[in-house]
């Protein structure tokens, strides 16, 4: 693969940004929710967010519609009633879901994988990245920090493409590959068939089918196929993003 030039990797480095804010709002979404929770949703900031970063997909974007039809008309509902009270509403089946005794739906990886201890190997991995956790009070095998990891390292690649370090940039992007298949791969599909069958609002329903389909975009062959091969081939080049 030749070096791309300026052009495109400005382009990669903008999937990479979008990518990353992808990750960042599904954490957001599935963390406890909060007044701005509700007036992102209500005020289409939520929808706008997912769209975004899912637009270099173009027809593989296709799959996040239904999802976003739910979460689109839970807002909907949502927009005619105080804030306060949809935030309880979303608080307590947060609550319900996540922090039950037992737990519906847990939300790290060692619940749903036996025989190893991800929280060690996390650890360890986010050592060796030089990353910390954006979120000290849950664990490393947490979904909300597997998700901020994930983040944190389309982020890195960013800026690897836009300062031209082309080569780091495609070790990062290995790096999210790898990360990706070792933990959240590992246990995020059981997690969202749960909590799609176990949600009783669709606003959580949406985040299990937007999660689902996030994964598998980004830990399938999606991106290395329309990015680091289509992209950088000239007759596929697009300046619109």
């Amino acid at each position: 693969m030749t070096t791309p030039d300026q052009r495109t990797r400005d382009l990669v480095a903008r999937i990479a940004e979008r990518r990353a804010l992808g990750w960042a709002a599904l954490s957001s979404a599935l963390a406890p929710p909060t007044t701005q929770t509700v007036t992102s949703l209500c005020d289409g900031g939520t929808h706008a967010t997912i769209v975004h970063a899912t637009a270099w997909l173009e027809s593989e974007r296709d799959r996040f519609d239904p999802d976003l039809a739910l979460l689109d008309a839970y807002g909907r509902g949502a927009c005619s009633r105080p804030t306060q009270d949809v935030v309880a509403e979303l608080s307590a089946e947060h609550t319900r879901l996540f922090g039950g005794h037992p737990e519906l739906v847990g939300l790290s990886e060692s619940t749903y994988c036996s025989g190893s201890d991800p929280a060690t190997e996390i650890t360890l991995f986010m050592n060796t990245q030089g990353l910390t956790a954006s979120r000290p009070d849950v664990a490393p095998d947490h979904l909300l920090t597997e998700l901020a990891v994930a983040a944190d390292l389309a982020d890195r690649e960013r800026e690897s493409w836009a300062s031209g370090s082309f080569e780091q940039a495609k070790e990062l992007r290995a790096v999210q590959a790898e990360f990706l298949l070792a933990h959240p791969a590992r246990f995020v599909p059981a997690l969202c068939d749960r909590l799609a069958d176990t949600a009783r609002l669709d606003f959580y329903r949406s985040w299990a089918g937007l999660l689902r389909s996030y994964l598998s975009v980004e830990a399938g062959v999606d991106y290395g196929r329309t990015v680091l091969s289509e992209t950088f081939s000239p007759r596929t080049r697009r300046t619109s993003w």
